[in-house]
């Protein structure tokens, strides 16, 4: 009697666990997806990051090695448009304020002027020395700001 009784209890109880362990993986799972999305949109965008550092660094030793022959934003968007060509410019100019900020991050905020009575006007002279060795004085004129 006992047997006949389980056996009519072993599916219900079977049924009834598959149906709170399958609620369970149904509430689970949309939390699951959403977190590999985010987590790919975020290895995504550390990787787009980091390919703009490196550009921005490519461009910086340009313009150290006076090699530049456009600005540095205009390159740093076409060259961020080469490697990525479905970017776009709101996207370019997001990453360019970020870099911004984490390369001027040390620097004071704006840099002061200075006032016209510090700066101090100099007269150059040029020494020329012909080949008899006779030397010659040529002496520039100091343009004064009005």
């Amino acid at each position: 009697m006992l047997v006949t009784v389980l056996s009519y209890l072993y599916p219900v109880v079977g049924i009834s666990f598959l149906g709170v362990v399958g609620k369970f993986l149904l509430d689970l799972l949309p939390k699951v997806v959403s977190l590999v999305v985010s987590k790919t949109g975020i290895a995504k965008y550390d990787l787009l990051k980091k390919d703009a550092i490196d550009i921005w660094n490519i461009l910086e030793e340009n313009h150290r090695l006076n090699e530049l022959a456009d600005s540095k934003i205009v390159l740093f968007s076409n060259m961020l448009k080469a490697k990525y060509p479905l970017i776009t410019d709101e996207r370019i100019e997001q990453l360019n304020k970020a870099l911004a900020g984490e390369f001027n991050k040390d620097k004071p905020i704006a840099i002061q002027e200075l006032n016209p009575v510090e700066i101090v006007p100099t007269v150059a002279q040029i020494k020329y020395v012909d080949a008899e060795g006779t030397e010659y004085v040529k002496k520039v004129v100091p343009v004064t700001v009005v």
